[in-house]
């Protein structure tokens, strides 16, 4: 589940407290990446 908030959040924390272009960059498309897909969700009972 990449999506999930666990995995989300470090980048989130990135874009909101970094100054360093390469880095917002990459947390950028990093983020940009994960919401592209085209996701099913699926849960397991």
């Amino acid at each position: 589940m990449l999506w999930h908030p666990s995995i989300v959040k470090p980048y989130l924390t990135l874009l909101s407290e970094c100054s360093n272009p390469d880095t917002l960059e990459g947390a950028a498309g990093a983020l940009q990446n994960l919401a592209a897909g085209s996701w099913k969700v699926t849960y397991l009972l």
